[in-house]
């Protein structure tokens, strides 16, 4: 760790927006905005599943650890995508015991619509943002992100 007297400062700075944006009342203002002309509820878990699943039809285990959720959310999540037809579940045919799951052109279109949503939000909140203050988030926000994961 680097011998930053600002170090602690930054954190402090930091911490609390982090802790505000991960609690759930912030996130469920987050989902009502991309839920905004889906048809299905926009939960925690339905968003990464249906992000995660735009890229390609996968298992039900590589969509939970791609899209940062447990089994058991994904597992109940894609039960409610699959019930209300947003994706389709077939035998994996390299390994009968596995299913993959992929989106319906239906769980397309809502994938799409959420996806234009979330671009929507973020277009309205950085709007008054200056080029470089919208530049140094893109670039510092995923080196956060990383550095958590790691």
């Amino acid at each position: 760790m680097p011998d930053d007297a600002n170090l602690a400062e930054t954190v402090g700075a930091v911490r609390a927006p982090l802790s505000q944006m991960l609690l759930r009342r912030f996130r469920s203002r987050i989902y009502e905005r991309l839920q905004s002309g889906v048809e299905v509820p926009v939960r925690d878990g339905t968003y990464p599943i249906l992000t995660t699943l735009a890229s390609g039809e996968a298992r039900s285990t590589d969509i939970a650890e791609r899209a940062g959720v447990d089994r058991t959310t994904a597992s109940r999540q894609l039960a409610s995508l699959i019930a209300v037809g947003l994706v389709d579940q077939r035998t994996d045919n390299n390994d009968r015991r596995n299913s993959l799951l992929a989106l319906t052109p239906r769980g397309v279109a809502t994938a799409d619509r959420i996806s234009d949503n979330a671009d929507d939000m973020l277009e309205q909140a950085l709007a008054d943002w200056s080029l470089s203050d919208r530049e140094a988030l893109a670039r510092l926000l995923p080196r956060l992100l990383s550095a958590l994961d790691a």
